[in-house]
């Protein structure tokens, strides 16, 4: 596999980046992240999802928050029930009677 030129089964001179019994294993420099799968010197095939050398990037079925990096934390905003009545109901003073 990869370019192994295998002598007898079992027994393959690998190319660069590669090793195992058929050249099957990549060498990765620092490890593929989210489930990602070493596929040669420092190549990383991603799992769904995820792209990027590491797979360290988010993308996907998430809109603008695909590009958030998955570290972020999600902030909510509750308005408060009496700024919200304020913005409605003018103050008294400005009412004629």
């Amino acid at each position: 596999m990869n370019g192994g030129l295998c002598i007898t089964p079992g027994l393959c001179i690998c190319p660069p980046g590669f090793y195992g019994i058929n050249c099957d294993k990549g060498k990765c420099h620092q490890p593929c992240r989210n489930g990602g799968k070493c596929m040669g010197k420092n190549k990383c095939k991603c799992s769904k999802g995820y792209q990027g050398d590491l797979c360290s990037k988010r993308y996907g079925a998430g809109g603008l928050s695909a590009l958030r990096p998955a570290s972020t934390k999600h902030r909510q905003y509750t308005p408060s029930p009496k700024k919200a009545d304020e913005r409605h109901a003018p103050p008294e003073s400005n009412y004629i009677w």
